[in-house]
């Protein structure tokens, strides 16, 4: 007579057989690394992806992108980027054919991204807005004409030259800092 229970309670295998022990005392915990995903550079690729580009454009596009650095800005001029694709990829374009397709990697996410100087990225940005407030058309006209004088905090200067107030004016400051 054989009892289900007690068939059941029965351990055929010893518990230290029970352990997976694949280390020995010599290992050293390893950290297991994590990576972050995509790179900017392909999740821009990505971007381009959706656009209706040309096989041409899409390859030009690919290569401005691959001159991005790792804040977002170009920092390469465009004559020299057309220069080496004609070098490297064999494609003859222009300086302005390159400002298009740079105008194109604009629109891109991040907001900002290709951008050359600090006064672009931040105008790229706040032109993907829409201009429904006072606010964000005189942020505007700041970084447009009186980025100078707005980057070493003339800020009496710039709210008389303006013709605004102060409240005004500062809500301006806080839609650039946004």
């Amino acid at each position: 007579e054989i009892s289900v229970e007690e068939y059941l309670k029965e351990d055929d295998t010893p518990a230290y057989k029970m352990r997976a022990n694949n280390f020995s005392k010599d290992d050293k915990p390893r950290p297991i690394y994590i990576t972050g995903g995509r790179s900017l550079q392909e999740f821009l690729t990505q971007q381009l992806g959706y656009r209706n580009l040309s096989p041409r454009d899409f390859k030009l596009a690919t290569y401005i992108v691959g001159s991005i650095d790792e804040d977002g800005y170009l920092r390469r001029d465009i004559a020299s980027i057309a220069d080496d694709i004609a070098f490297t990829m064999g494609i003859e374009s222009t300086p302005e054919e390159l400002e298009q397709i740079l105008a194109i990697i604009h629109e891109l996410e991040p907001a900002g991204i290709g951008a050359r100087t600090l006064q672009e990225s931040l105008l790229i940005q706040i032109n993907q807005l829409p201009m429904d407030r006072h606010s964000r058309r005189l942020a505007r006209k700041i970084l447009m004409h009186h980025f100078e004088e707005f980057a070493k905090k003339h800020y009496e200067k710039l709210i008389t030259r303006l013709h605004v107030t102060e409240d005004e004016f500062r809500e301006a400051i806080e839609e650039i800092r946004r």
